[in-house]
């Protein structure tokens, strides 16, 4: 197997670790919230698309990093000979996978703060 594949492979991995923390970590804590939204049954659901959508944000963020050089296919047989430069670009997409991760979290906290504003402020008791 190329070394370049590894080291694309492992990137993509740890992307994936990301998306599996991410799914543990804050998927899990939003499900109650979206129950309380959307009721117990499409909370559930919600909560579900929620996670997976987690673990696929971390992915895309891992395959946003471009494996080849900017000047086009020519570079591609430097950057694999290059242990290096593999080892850079395989931090490159751990960095992107927990970039997109945060950036869609944070849009998806917001989201939900004003949902559940909206939602407190017509059903109060």
């Amino acid at each position: 197997m190329p070394p370049i594949l590894i080291y694309f492979s492992a990137g993509l991995t740890l992307a994936l670790v990301v998306g599996i923390v991410c799914y543990y970590v804050a998927g899990l804590s939003a499900t109650p919230l979206l129950s309380s939204l959307f009721g117990e049954r499409a909370g559930a659901m919600w909560g579900r698309l929620f996670r997976i959508s987690l673990v696929c944000v971390a992915i895309v963020g891992g395959l946003s990093t471009k494996f080849y050089g900017c000047s086009g296919p020519t570079d591609y047989a430097a950057a694999s000979r290059s242990h290096h430069t593999m080892l850079a670009l395989t931090s490159e997409q751990v960095a992107g996978s927990l970039s997109y991760s945060m950036q869609y979290l944070a849009l998806a906290a917001a989201i939900g703060a004003l949902a559940f504003g909206v939602h407190s402020a017509t059903h109060q008791e």
